[in-house]
């Protein structure tokens, strides 16, 4: 049969409808599937609580480069010549210094301007001059800053200037009174005579004097034979003398006639070298080499800082060496006590 393109849309409008029906009643039909339990839910046992550590410490850090090696100061030390106490400050120097070469002026090996003219070619940075003689040269020659000691006629030879500094020559002349006291209390006018130009010497010696509660008898000479002369106008006013080592107003011949002239008037002679005591002194004041070396060392280390401009023109010591000649002290205390027991005996009523 054949049905015309009308026929058929009328058709299948309804027949769509009664299928959907059709479906539909047998999905209702049809049961609904029973449910399905959901499994238990799993059970995990409790893990242990994780410990917070503390964060690890930072690495250090690197340890810095080693400085380069600095080299180390070279220091030449000249003396004037072989004598003890030269030498003496010479070895203490050489045991305190890392980097040093020692020369004697005397040894005949070079001539002083040739000795400096080595020492401007090679990389010493410092001299170390030892005596007069040697200081002498090193002003006069000397390419590098130079430090001079046992030298006590420093102004009278002009030694000081920016560039050349100086160790005292003697020890403190407080200690050396402590020193004269403690052996004879009953000290009271002591006599100085010194050459022109140790004005600090005297203002220390006034200094030193007035602390010790002694009365300072000074003069100044221009050659031995005035030093003889102003010696004895002195000695009747004092009974001790403080003797110097003024070479430019001393000799021996006035050395002896001063030591006989204070025998006979029992003046105490305090002298600044202990072979002085076999000629009658008894008390000597002497340097120590070792505190002239340790000074010297220290003006050395300033002026490698730098420091040069701040330090003075002459450094003072620090240590003393005192001998005693035992016998010539034993016999002034016992003529002391004479003196005061018969001067107690005049005044018992």
């Amino acid at each position: 049969m054949h049905w015309s393109r009308g026929a058929r849309r009328r058709i299948r409008g309804p027949l769509a409808a009664l299928l959907m029906v059709v479906g539909s009643g047998c999905s209702l039909l049809t049961p609904p599937p029973e449910p399905v339990e959901a499994p238990p839910p799993e059970i995990v046992a409790d893990e242990p609580a994780i410990e917070m550590q503390p964060p690890a410490p930072a690495p250090p850090p690197p340890a810095p480069a080693p400085a380069p090696e600095v080299p180390l100061r070279k220091t030449a030390i000249v003396v004037s010549d072989s004598r003890p106490a030269y030498r003496e400050v010479a070895a203490e120097l050489e045991g305190l210094l890392d980097n040093y070469t020692t020369y004697d002026l005397a040894d005949g090996t070079s001539t002083p301007a040739g000795l400096f003219a080595t020492i401007g070619d090679s990389d010493v940075q410092a001299v170390v001059a030892i005596g007069l003689g040697a200081a002498r040269q090193a002003r006069q020659f000397s390419p590098v800053p130079v430090v001079f000691c046992q030298v006590f006629n420093v102004r009278g030879h002009e030694l000081l200037t920016d560039d050349v500094r100086g160790v005292a020559a003697t020890p403190p002349l407080a200690l050396q009174l402590q020193a004269w006291k403690r052996l004879d209390p009953s000290l009271e006018d002591v006599g100085l005579i010194v050459g022109e130009g140790h004005d600090e010497l005297l203002a220390e010696a006034r200094d030193a004097t007035r602390e010790a509660q002694i009365n300072l008898h000074v003069q100044v000479a221009r050659s031995d034979r005035e030093t003889m002369y102003l010696f004895d106008r002195m000695i009747a006013d004092i009974d001790g003398f403080w003797l110097f080592p003024d070479n430019r107003v001393l000799s021996r011949p006035v050395l002896q006639h001063m030591f006989t002239k204070a025998a006979q008037r029992r003046v105490q002679m305090a002298v600044f070298n202990e072979s002085l005591l076999d000629m009658g002194a008894v008390i000597s004041s002497t340097t120590v080499a070792a505190d002239v070396a340790a000074t010297t060392e220290d003006i050395l280390e300033r002026l490698a800082k730098g420091d040069g401009k701040t330090i003075p023109a002459m450094t003072p010591l620090s240590d003393i060496a005192i001998r005693i000649n035992d016998e010539l002290a034993a016999r002034y205390r016992s003529e002391a006590r004479a003196v005061t027991d018969n001067s107690q005996v005049a005044n018992s009523p």
